[in-house]
C-alpha cells in the first residue's frame, strides 16, 4: 500500500487531480476517526479533516518522502485537533488569580477574554 500511496503522492505533486482524489479516498477514513477520537464531535472532526486536507494538499511539495504521507497527514490531523481543543477549553474559576492581586487593566482584559470565550 505504501508504494501505491507514494505513487499517488508523486502524481498529485505533478498536478494530477485524480491522484489527489484517490489519496483522499485512501486516507480520509483513518484521518476522520483519528480526529473524532480526540475531539469527540462528528461535525468538528469533519471540519478538522477539511482543514487538514487543505493544508496537506497546499503543502504537498514540502513532503520529501512520499512514503510518509499517512504519518504526515496523521500529525497534521492531531495538531489541528489539539488546536481546536485548546481554543475550546473553558477557563476554570480556580485558574483566575486572586482579586487582590489584579490591577484594573488586567481585570478588564480578563473580563474581555472570558466574554469572548463565552460567546464562541
Amino acid at each position: 500500500m505504501d508504494q501505491n500511496i507514494s505513487l499517488l503522492v508523486e502524481r498529485a505533486k505533478a498536478g494530477d487531480q485524480q491522484a489527489v482524489a484517490a489519496l483522499y479516498e485512501k486516507t480520509s477514513r483513518k484521518a476522520y476517526y483519528l480526529s473524532l477520537q480526540l475531539v469527540k464531535d462528528q461535525d468538528q472532526a469533519q471540519d478538522i479533516l477539511q482543514d487538514a486536507y487543505l493544508k496537506v494538499f497546499t503543502s504537498l511539495n514540502m513532503l520529501q518522502q512520499p512514503e510518509n504521507f499517512q504519518g504526515w497527514l496523521d500529525t497534521i490531523v492531531i495538531n489541528k485537533s489539539k488546536d481546536y481543543l485548546r481554543k475550546k477549553k473553558p477557563v476554570l474559576f480556580s485558574q483566575l488569580p486572586a482579586e487582590g492581586k489584579r490591577t484594573a487593566t488586567r481585570t478588564s482584559r480578563m473580563r474581555a477574554d472570558i466574554f469572548r470565550r463565552r460567546n464562541r
